[in-house]
């Protein structure tokens, strides 16, 4: 701690004080995801057209990357003017094979109230049991709240089936933390949730996130933030200043 500071800049409730009041609320998430453009956070899209996640090598996000590896490394011009812009975690969910059931396919390709259904029928042919049935229809029935599935909302959940058991699998997190992950998969993101419950030293970590922006002097991807924040997490201190 420099003696040349005012101890009330920078211990106790002076500095926390100040970080609260200069930290801007776009800053303070646990998981900090740049507006799409802001070049400082390197958040430039993929080279695929309609791609919205961040390059990480030769310009392709890590998903049209690894799509590009496996088709044997064609040419990139060629590979990208073809490229489905819909990468892995985007893509639109398996529906239930009943004619106008949203609800997400499970079992056999029925979702799991249909697959109940035809279970108690004796598991007749599938085509002529699905010819006989009136198409399903609910016009107001809620649907999966993540902005890229149209899926039909499973029960009580607000997540269709599939992405409720992904949020299962993943132990469960807070609704707004699921979201985000899943609404940022593949972008360029700042994830301060190693931190804890260690506000200031968050705070602090968030300002100089804020200070690169408004300073738009120099790049700041997230490649190059995420040892400095891991360091922090691992070394147990409260402030930067320990």
């Amino acid at each position: 701690m420099s003696d040349a500071l005012p101890d009330a800049a920078v211990t106790g409730e002076g500095l926390l004080g100040k970080l609260m009041s200069g930290v801007r609320p776009e800053f303070r998430a646990d998981i900090l995801v740049p507006a799409r453009g802001t070049l400082v956070f390197g958040t430039a899209s993929c080279r695929v057209p309609g791609c919205v996640r961040q390059p990480r090598t030769r310009r392709l996000c890590r998903g049209h990357y690894w799509a590009w590896k496996k088709a044997g490394r064609p040419d990139l011009d060629a590979f990208t003017a073809t490229a489905d812009p819909d990468g892995l975690g985007r893509k639109e969910l398996t529906v239930c094979i009943v004619p106008g059931c949203r609800y997400g396919g499970a079992r056999h390709g029925l979702c799991v109230r249909h697959h109940r259904f035809w279970e108690r029928a004796g598991r007749p042919d599938r085509s002529a049991w699905l010819a006989g049935l009136e198409p399903a229809h609910d016009p107001g029935h809620p649907v999966c709240t993540l902005s890229y599935c149209t899926l039909w909302a499973q029960g009580r959940s607000q997540f269709c089936s599939s992405h409720r058991s992904r949020w299962q699998a993943g132990g469960r997190p807070s609704l707004d933390e699921f979201i985000v992950l899943c609404e940022s998969y593949g972008d360029d993101r700042f994830d301060f949730r190693a931190l804890g419950d260690r506000r200031q030293l968050k705070l602090e970590l968030q300002y100089a996130l804020q200070c690169r922006h408004d300073e738009r002097t120099a790049g700041t991807p997230s490649a190059v933030a995420r040892p400095v924040i891991a360091l922090a997490a691992a070394s147990g201190v409260r402030s930067l200043l320990d």
